[in-house]
């Protein structure tokens, strides 16, 4: 992601319009070269009240903090995340699948013009896309 353009990513399926598979972990890791503030806006969450979209900081999920956890279809409009790594994790669990969430991830503008490297996580009987 360079020139402060944002990047839209959504979870699986979501393009395709069908419900999100069952039994999936998704993560979305992004690092900046320096620090700043990550902007998410969410544009659309439809999920199942068990299936979420968590995010966080630092350098993966399973050590590092988690600044907010949405669900369902009421959700804030824009979350900032002021640190150089940040990660995005949808989950759901065996139920019934729901439309999903497309989001946009930018840089604040106000911190110049900086590279971030996004990668995407992939586990046993998991998947993601960018």
């Amino acid at each position: 992601m360079t020139n402060n353009n944002p990047i839209f990513l959504s979870s699986p399926n979501y393009v395709l319009g069908i419900p999100y598979p069952n039994n999936i972990e998704c993560i979305w890791l992004f690092e900046e070269s320096e620090f700043g503030t990550y902007v998410i806006k969410i544009l659309e969450l439809s999920t199942e009240w068990w299936d979420y979209l968590a995010i966080g900081y630092g350098h993966n999920v399973t050590d590092e903090t988690q600044g907010a956890d949405v669900r369902g279809w009421a959700y804030p409009s824009t979350i900032l995340v002021p640190y150089r790594k940040m990660w995005v994790m949808f989950s759901s669990n065996h139920a019934v699948g729901f439309r999903g969430v497309l989001f946009e991830v930018a840089r604040d503008p106000s911190k110049g013009n900086k590279n971030i490297s996004l990668s995407c996580s992939y586990f046993v009987g998991s998947y993601c896309q960018l």
